[in-house]
């Protein structure tokens, strides 16, 4: 059978509306070692000697990658650098993904193939995978997290006893695609990740990113949770 010019265009606009249907969706959060949402003065001091570290955590509601369901399923990528991972364009120089213990051998190599495709810096640099549990709750600022022994963390909005008197304001942009978006205050969080020689404990920091992911909208920031 000939294939038409016009037949083919149609077949890969199809093709290319179902990819775009089925890719998955969800919220995003993104911690970092440094506060985002701060003063100048804060931003400055912490800014050449901080945020060597940065995990990010996804929560998929719905999609799929390579023909394979990971919806309900979440994934986190812990990150280590010699800079500021906050700074855009930054490089880490080593990284771990841990993957749920609750899904399967195809759905795991399935967010592996997904992170990587959406995350070109994670892609670039080694990558160690782990299995663990990854228990996640979210009701609207308050988040719960806790990825095997390593991490623990817990999330709250922005109140007014946590403005500073130098002027706050949003000093960096999320490293992740994420369409509406927030910022967070790190109420409790530790990281001990000994394939990174890594241990990182924060509190009271405006130091998390919250938003959607997956949806095809230019970003947008408002100081308030997102639901």
């Amino acid at each position: 059978m000939n294939i038409t010019p016009a037949l083919l265009v149609a077949f890969l606009s199809a093709a290319s509306i179902a990819g775009a249907a089925d890719a998955p969706r969800g919220h995003v959060m993104e911690v970092h070692a440094v506060e985002v949402y701060t003063g100048g003065c804060t931003a400055s001091a912490q800014a050449t000697s901080g945020g060597r570290s940065m995990l990010r955590v996804w929560s998929i509601e719905d999609g799929a990658q390579d023909g394979v369901a990971i919806a309900g399923l979440k994934v986190a990528v812990l990150q280590a650098a010699n800079e500021n991972l906050a700074a855009a364009d930054t490089t880490a120089t080593s990284a771990v993904v841990y993957l749920p213990q609750s899904a399967n051998d195809a759905q795991r190599a399935a967010l592996v193939n997904w992170v990587k495709a959406t995350n070109r810096e994670i892609a670039a640099a080694p990558l160690v995978h782990k299995i663990a549990e990854i228990g996640y709750a979210h009701d609207g600022a308050r988040i719960s997290l806790k990825v095997g022994e390593q991490i623990a963390l817990k999330t709250r909005e922005i109140q007014k006893c946590d403005t500073g008197a130098c002027g706050e304001s949003l000093w960096y942009k999320p490293r992740t695609k994420i369409a509406d978006y927030t910022v967070l205050v790190n109420e409790s969080s530790t990281v001990a990740e000994p394939a990174l020689t890594l241990v990182w404990k924060d509190n009271s920091a405006k130091s998390v990113f919250f938003g959607r992911f997956g949806i095809d909208a230019e970003p947008q920031f408002r100081l308030a949770s997102i639901e």
